[in-house]
C-alpha cells in the first residue's frame, strides 16, 4: 500500500490498479467496484488473498475488508501473470529474467491456483522497471509481479527477494552478474 502511494506520487499512477485501504471506514470496499481482490498486507503464496467477484463474496468477507490488516485492489483479469527477476545495482539493471505464469482461469491467485505453464519471456518494459527501481532507490535482487491490462503493465507487487520462479534459472542468471 505504501509503495503504491509512493509510486503514484512520483508519476507512476498508471501502473497501479485502483486500491482501497482496509479499516473500519472502508465500508464494503469503499468505492471499488466488483470484481476486486482482497489482499492481506503481509502474506506469502497468496494465503489470505480472496477474489471478491460477487455481492455474496463481498458480504462473506466484510470482516477482512474492514480490517486494517487487508486492502482491496481492482482485479486485473487475465490468465497470465508476469514474474520479472531483476538484479539492480548502482542504478542499472545488471541482469534480468522473466517467467510468465499461465493459468486456466482469468482470475487466478498465484500461490492458490496452479499454473499450467511457466515459460521464459522477453521483457518488454525494462526501461519502465528501471525507472521504478530508480525512483524507490532500490539495490539488489528483486521480483516484480505484474499483469497486462489493455497492453499496459499493472504492478501487483515488488518483492525485495529471490522469487520462487527463479529457482530453476538462478545459476543461469548468476552467470550474468
Amino acid at each position: 500500500m505504501l509503495l503504491n502511494r509512493f509510486l503514484m506520487d512520483r508519476g507512476f499512477g498508471s501502473l497501479i490498479p485502483p486500491v482501497v485501504s482496509g479499516g473500519i471506514d472502508a465500508g464494503p470496499a469503499g468505492s471499488l467496484p466488483l470484481p476486486f481482490i482482497l489482499k492481506k498486507r503481509t502474506e506469502t503464496f497468496g494465503r489470505g488473498s480472496h477474489n471478491i467477484l460477487t455481492p455474496d463474496d463481498n458480504r462473506r468477507y466484510q470482516a477482512e475488508i474492514r480490517s486494517p490488516d487487508y486492502f482491496c485492489q481492482a482485479l486485473i483479469p487475465g490468465p497470465i501473470e508476469y514474474s520479472l527477476h531483476i538484479y539492480f545495482k548502482s542504478g542499472q539493471i545488471v541482469t534480468h529474467l522473466g517467467v510468465a505464469y499461465h493459468f486456466d482461469t482469468d482470475t487466478p491467485i498465484k500461490g492458490q491456483t496452479a499454473p499450467t505453464e511457466l515459460p521464459l519471456y522477453p521483457e518488454l518494459f525494462l526501461p519502465l522497471w528501471h525507472d521504478v527501481l530508480t525512483a524507490i532507490n532500490y539495490q539488489g535482487l528483486c521480483n516484480i509481479n505484474y499483469k497486462l491490462h489493455n497492453g499496459r503493465p499493472q504492478l501487483l507487487e515488488i518483492n525485495p527477494r529471490f522469487g520462487g520462479s527463479l529457482s530453476e534459472y538462478f545459476f543461469a542468471m548468476l552467470r550474468h552478474i
